[in-house]
């Protein structure tokens, strides 16, 4: 590549990066390549529609594919559909031999309306009731209602059939009387009562004899004796003294569920007067099939949409609307239901019906608010980047990501579905790829007003500009990638896809960012340059470039230079390096109080706030008016008293097989009707027959399980029924038996008494003489207000897992079955077995998908900042983000329930970015904190508050969505930007000034290069050669020497007392002279013998066992609390030894085991550190003998024997005892953590965001021991010197009586030391405490947090699971927890001193070997070489 030079501002001079054929090949051909990936992006969106069009999945997706329980559901509605067409054929709607449904005969929708009077008020009053007169007239009186009500057809055969608009339940049929009009519709074939009834009891005047004989005889009017399609607008408005009397005839005076549909559940049939209802309803019936259309089920999809877009239903719509304008205080279109009175408005109307299409209607807004977003970070694009043209390119380099993830999605993965997640990934990859086209337009703009050799050339502004942004995006990209990529180990479709199809979608976009976006930022710059010669009047524009770069529009100049000078800097640039950055640094403990305490408060709130959702989510607000409707109608309206939640036991289903795929490979199911891979065989002869109908009866005799003995059981019912024949010999036979009893006059008696009767239990053809599937149900004793939250569905969801085991899988003559609890049709949100089990796998996905996620962003930040410290501060900023967002959705209303625990998933890709960024420049940078801080804000500041502006600005339309969904996204989103920059700009920047890595602190390159593998590295380079294309100018940091054994703070002696200052000055001087590079591992352990790695082995395994048994031990420990808190809880102890005798004995074992594992490893690292030891004591004074007497003669003779013991000892320590504990402590950290994540999961999360302050605690006490023993010891120096010298030289002080003065002199320097010896007590104390203090507070946390979980299940689960110990968290299981989490932080933070002891151990082998390898020029003890054959004569003269 080519190179320029160039002078920065003083002497430095900056290298120009280097050039190759990529960075020519861009800036020559710009924009043929931006053009090509375009097309190229095209033509890949056309190959993923070769597989026909993406198939939209909404619901799938959320059906674990490895939990049971989440398909039995659906499963169970296939075998329903299987049987029903199998046992039952048409329906009862079915009148023609064809099959076919008259015009809508069939209820497809009802419009139901509500009315309310506000708190105190009456819809019963006068003044009321004419409203509702008012706002149901506009309904019927329209064309629209005509054209797409429920109709009624006549019974009598004529020639030609009659249908009219069935009657609505309204309480205006009541108000309205016309009993002639009654009659005579009766008459023409449209009675409520069959033509039978009518005969012999309707009319006053009738002659039947079975009237007369039984006083039953009915008025017109009057049920059943009513027109089934009477026309309140017939009749004439009673005088409101007769309503009360009306309504008493509609309602009270009846039996029948339609006269109770019109009030309130306060309403008191029981009070003759003042009878009050604050709702009133109204039902209208939409009828189907449409028009053109056989039957209801016939391409239902497409015909309910036809039907919703009707002329006639859209002119319904538009009538309703107008009519609640003009009468309710809730307007058409609102956001929220009234709750009192408005604009002169006293009552409140709203209504729904499903193909009103009313959800369209907000979705249709809600997708505005979204397009909104879109149109918003387009503009920050264009306002921060200063070119519409490259905003333009930025957002579609954004958009063109789509498709490609598109292609790989469909084409080379193969699948055929989308979810809805999948499409929510496009306001992650839009706020990912804002920041990262900020980044590179910043990195570009930089690059302005840089010295000529970077500025010169745009070859050389793009090789800048484009290592500096590809590098600092590949980092945040890669921790993105990665965070996204783990959440496919979920067992759910839909999380798994998202996590999947998010990866590639970011990972895409960078792509398109370093190509696509890179090329059009050249394309701009060359057209910017043709223009701005054009202006100069420059004829050689004309052969510069093309001429269409004239015609480019929103070529808006950006900051470049000008010729010959360097370009001015962005004000926003100057302002975050000279104003913002040292007042940062001036008040970073106030900066960083501030932001912990924010942090603490958040963690707080988690604390206290925290709870799992019990409901399942719905998709509006509840005072929204689409929500409204069926809340108010379960809430507030009569429901049938005696419903109860009906669980199912299903024999012959596959369940490892529950739900079915498109094709193989597929991520998502597609459920369709089972196929045979969906069943296993099973034979239902006379033994399972029995067993089947046994277990039929033992539910119904289990009170615990079965309310009232109430089951459903087709085979109990056929057992009565054929009592002679029963139990068949054969399934055969069986089946015959079941084909007669369909066609029974029992089993139609048993669909009369039972709605839904089919459905709740039943069998699935094989054939025409066998059975597939055999379900039947139970009403079961679970509370019907149940909710859907994991921990209070669990004792119920256990006592039937324990029913099924009982009474199917442990009796050998039964098939083997498993039970389900599907929605319940009264109220769908309540429990149910598939939502409880989704909602608790979303919980544990949420937390340990975070948790992993974390330690998958911080081995990338590892990877790609190379640094401990940064790493560390950047992930405990990210965790502090993730942390303050779920506080702030609690604050705001929200629960952590389905919806939260998906998105929770989302905040890891939006919060990496800015610390990333900042660490990123950070470590790029040179100098001290500040000034390495300063840069990093210099560098990407702008970029990161841009991205943050454009993330918070498109979660903002989001956040005023309607739908509960896209308003919680808007609000993690608003709420991950707000706190992402919060936390990087006042708590990461000043953590960064305050502990920022300095030189090589916490380098792991310095790391590697005291292991050796940096020598490796570059010897293999040097071997292979390496080239590079482009980048920024590498900026080396330098490699320490490696420190002297005296510098590392060894306990090598001073030398001998009389020798004092001096041996030790010389021993330095000993240590400088022969300083040598660190041996390497293996060079360490050269002198071991096969004996040596044999006890080396053991004793390492005994070490890692050693540090594994601790926090083992706790386990135990964790269950005598749990069968102490048994004890206590029973009020007896009856039990106590015998619970405690199983668990002694093991810790009895453990105690043994470690003593064993301890007694080797001690052994073992003793007897090799002291063996290979002696060699290099032999060795090494060998080394020194030998050398020639120039050596010594440059060498102080003190010196030598303190750097002999020195060193040695040094050695020692390094490769003997410091290695087992060095391991041990890695086996205690390891496996505290791992049983803490099995034992809590969520507590062991929680307790993990106080790991680096255990990490950083224990590290700094190892540091501050070393510093201050040799503090210490450097003090006591000077005065041991002095003693040396006085008792060297007793009797010269004796002579001249100078006992007193020595004395004062010892004492004065004995002063040093004092002060040392205090200040050394100080940080050695606060070091402790701050361990001390950690502990103490990540203690509290995790016994608050358990404490609230504990009281929250006891209180919604059954009482017995404390005694019987079946809580899903304990006390035990607390403490156990918390203890691993402390003992394996500790255990990780202690490994410093041990690999402190290592490095010193190969400093100071390094130091021997140096002295070992040198060979003298005359060596003493060889037999070679020149020897002098006569002998040697001399002469000294003396001169002068």
């Amino acid at each position: 590549g080519e190179a320029m030079e160039g002078k920065d501002k003083g002497n430095e001079v900056v290298a120009a990066p280097r050039v190759g054929v990529f960075t020519r090949t861009m800036v020559r051909r710009s924009g043929f390549i931006a053009s090509a990936l375009f097309g190229f992006t095209f033509w890949l969106s056309v190959l993923s529609m070769i597989r026909g069009p993406p198939s939209i999945n909404l619901g799938t997706g959320w059906s674990d594919r490895t939990t049971i329980e989440q398909q039995r559901y659906d499963g169970m509605l296939s075998v329903q559909r299987d049987a029903y067409e199998t046992k039952e054929g048409k329906s009862e709607e079915e009148d023609d031999d064809d099959g076919s449904q008259d015009t809508r005969s069939i209820q497809l929708d009802t419009l139901a309306i509500i009315y309310d009077a506000f708190e105190g008020g009456d819809m019963l009053s006068e003044a009321n009731l004419l409203k509702v007169i008012d706002f149901e007239s506009a309904l019927v009186e329209s064309e629209g209602w005509r054209a797409v009500c429920q109709l009624k057809y006549s019974t009598k055969d004529t020639d030609e059939t009659e249908a009219r608009c069935l009657s609505p339940s309204t309480l205006l049929n009541y108000l309205f009387e016309n009993d002639d009009a009654h009659k005579e519709e009766c008459k023409k074939g449209f009675c409520i009562a069959d033509e039978d009834t009518r005969k012999d009891f309707c009319g006053t005047n009738t002659s039947s004899d079975v009237c007369v004989s039984t006083g039953a005889c009915k008025p017109w009017g009057e049920f059943p004796c009513r027109s089934a399609v009477y026309d309140w607008r017939e009749g004439t408005l009673l005088e409101s003294s007769r309503w009360a009397s009306a309504l008493n005839k509609a309602t009270c005076a009846q039996e029948s569920w339609q006269a109770r549909v019109f009030f309130d559940r306060d309403f008191d049939c029981k009070k003759q007067e003042d009878r009050t209802s604050r709702l009133l309803r109204s039902i209208y019936y939409i009828g189907g099939p449409v028009e053109g259309y056989e039957r209801t089920d016939e391409d239902e999809f497409a015909q309910f949409f036809e039907l919703a877009y009707s002329e006639g239903m859209r002119e319904v719509v538009s009538v309703l609307d107008s009519a609640q304008n003009n009468v309710s205080a809730t307007r058409a279109g609102a956001r929220a239901v009234a709750t009192g009175p408005r604009n002169g408005k006293r009552i409140s109307v709203i209504w729904d019906a499903v193909v009103a299409l009313k959800v369209i209607d907000v979705l249709v807004v809600d997708m505005l608010l979204a397009l909104m977003s879109v149109a918003l970070v387009f503009v920050i694009l264009w306002y921060n980047i200063g070119s519409l043209f490259l905003a333009a390119c930025a957002l579609g380099q954004i958009i063109l990501s789509f498709p490609v993830t598109l292609f790989f999605w469909r084409v080379v993965g193969g699948q055929d579905q989308i979810e809805f997640m999948q499409f929510m990934t496009i306001y992650l990859v839009l706020c990912i790829g804002a920041d990262d086209a900020f980044v590179f337009v910043d990195a570009w703009k930089a690059t302005a007003h840089m010295p000529r050799a970077i500025s010169g050339s745009l070859e050389t502004r793009f090789a800048q500009a484009y290592g500096t942004a590809s590098s600092a995006m590949l980092t945040t990209t890669a921790t993105t990638v990665f965070a996204l990529a783990i959440t496919a180990t979920t067992t759910i479709p839909a999380i798994q896809g998202f996590g999947i199809f998010a990866a590639v979608l970011i990972t895409v976009n960078y792509l398109e960012v370093i190509t696509f976006f890179a090329a059009c930022v050249l394309v701009h710059a060359k057209g910017e340059d043709r223009r701005a010669l054009r202006r100069k009047g420059d004829d050689a524009a004309e052969d510069r470039e093309c001429k269409w770069l004239d015609r480019l529009p929103g070529l808006k100049s950006l900051v470049r230079p000008e010729d010959g000078a360097e370009g001015a800097e962005r004000r926003v640039v100057a302002w975050l390096r000279d104003q913002l950055a040292p007042f940062m640094y001036k008040w970073r403990p106030a900066f960083l109080v501030g932001s912990l305490a924010l942090l603490g408060g958040a963690v707080a709130t988690n604390v206290l706030l925290f709870q799992v959702g019990q409901e399942f989510p719905r998709d509006f607000a509840d005072d929204h008016p689409i929500s409204a409707v069926p809340l108010v109608q379960r809430g507030s309206f009569y429901v049938a008293s005696d419903w109860k939640h009906v669980v199912f036991a299903v024999y012959g289903l596959n369940t490892s097989q529950p739900v079915t795929y498109a094709q193989t490979g597929q991520l998502f199911p597609d459920f369709g009707d089972l196929g045979d891979e969906q069943f296993v065989p099973m034979n239902l002869d006379a033994d399972a027959q029995e067993a089947i109908s046994g277990a039929c009866g033992a539910a119904r005799d289990d009170e615990t399980l079965v309310e009232d003995g109430e089951v459903f059981c087709l085979l109990k019912e056929l057992r009565k029924h054929d009592r002679g024949k029963w139990p068949y010999e054969t399934e055969k036979e069986l089946r015959e038996a079941l084909d007669k009893f369909y066609k029974s006059a029992r089993y139609a008696e048993l669909l009369a008494d039972h709605a839904g009767y089919a459905d709740y239990t039943g069998f699935v053809a094989d054939g025409d003489d066998g059975i597939r599937a055999y379900w039947q149900a139970f009403n079961s004793t679970i509370p019907r207000e149940l909710d859907n939250g994991p921990e209070v569905v669990k004792p119920w969801y256990d006592m039937w897992e324990a029913y099924t085991e009982r009474e199917c899988r442990q009796r050998k003559d039964s098939p083997d079955c498993y039970h389900m609890l599907p929605q319940s049709w009264v109220d769908p949100y309540r429990a149910s077995w598939v939502f409880s089990a989704l909602l608790r796998e979303l919980f544990e996905v949420s937390v340990t998908g975070t948790g992993a996620s974390l330690a998958v962003a911080y081995v990338v930040l590892l990877a790609v900042t190379r640094n401990v410290i940064t790493a560390t501060l950047s992930l405990f900023t990210i965790a502090s983000i993730i942390i303050s967002v779920i506080a702030f959705i609690f604050l705001i209303g929200f629960e952590y329930d389905m919806f939260s625990s998906v998105l929770t998933v989302l905040v890891i890709g939006l919060s990496v970015d800015y610390a990333v960024h900042l660490c990123h420049f950070y470590e790029m940078a040179r100098g001290s904190r500040f000034e390495r801080t300063q840069a990093a804000m210099e560098g990407v500041g702008v970029s990161v508050l841009n991205g943050a502006l454009t993330t918070f600005m498109a979660g903002l339309p989001l956040a005023s969505s309607v739908l509960v969904f896209f308003q919680l996204f808007g609000f993690f989103i608003f709420a991950t930007s707000f706190f992402a920059i919060l936390y990087s700009f006042c708590l990461l920047l000043p953590l960064l000034m305050t502990m920022g890595p300095e030189g090589n602190q916490g380098s792991i390159d310095a790391l590697l290069a005291y292991l050796g593998v940096t020598r490796c590295v570059t010897r293999c380079a040097n071997k292979h050669g390496a080239a590079g294309d482009v980048g920024s100018p590498k900026r080396v940091k330098p490699i320490a020497p490696v420190p002297a054994a005296s510098d590392l703070g060894s306990s090598a002696p001073t030398g001998a007392a009389e020798e004092g200052k001096a041996g030790a000055a010389g021993a330095a001087e000993q240590d400088e002279a022969e300083a040598g590079e660190a041996v390497s591992i293996s060079e360490l352990f050269q002198f071991a013998t096969i004996f040596d790695m044999v006890l080396i082995f053991f004793g390492a395994t005994s070490a890692l066992a050693l540090g594994a048994l601790q926090p083992v031990s706790v386990v135990f420990f964790g269950e005598v609390i749990d069968v102490l808190g048994r004890t206590i809880l029973l009020g007896t102890s009856i039990n106590l030894v015998q619970d405690l005798s199983s668990v002694l004995v093991i810790l009895g074992y453990v105690a043994g085991g470690a003593f064993g594992t301890g007694f080797i490893s001690v052994l073992a690292f003793k007897v090799t550190g002291e063996r290979q030891t002696a060699q290099y004591r032999k060795r090494y004074l060998k080394s020194i003998i030998r050398q020639d007497v120039g050596w010594h003669d440059e060498r102080a003779t003190s010196g030598l024997a303190a750097t002999f013991a020195a060193h040695t000892l040094v050695v020692q320590n390094g490769i003997g005892s410091k290695v087992g504990e060095g391991l041990r402590f890695l086996g205690q950290g390891i496996a505290g953590f791992l049983i803490a994540f099995l034992i809590d999961p969520p507590l062991a999360v929680l307790m993990f965001l106080f790991a680096p302050v255990h990490f950083s605690s224990s590290a700094v006490l190892v540091t501050v021991t070393s510093v201050t023993a040799q503090m210490v010891q450097d003090a006591f120096s000077a005065a041991g010197a002095v003693c040396s010298e006085v008792l060297a030289n007793v009797r010269t002080v004796t002579s001249f009586t100078a006992e007193d003065k020595e004395v004062s002199r010892f004492d004065a320097l004995l002063k040093p030391a004092e002060a040392a010896g205090i200040a050394a007590s100080w940080r050695r104390g606060l070091a402790l405490g701050s361990i001390d203090g950690a502990s103490n507070l990540a203690f509290s946390v995790g016994i608050l947090y358990a404490g609230f979980q504990i009281a929250a299940e006891r209180a919604r689960g059954p009482d017995d699971c404390a005694y019987e110990g079946t809580c899903s968290i304990s006390a035990g299981r607390v403490v156990l927890t918390i203890f691993c989490m402390e003992m394996g932080a500790q255990g990780f933070g202690l490994l410093m001193q041990s690999l402190t002891a290592l490095t010193k151990a190969r400093a100071a082998a390094g130091q021997m070997k140096a002295v070992m390898a040198r060979t003298p020029t005359i060596n003493a003890l060889s037999d070679t070489g020149v020897v002098p054959t006569e002998p040697l004569t001399g002469r000294v003269e003396f001169r002068n």
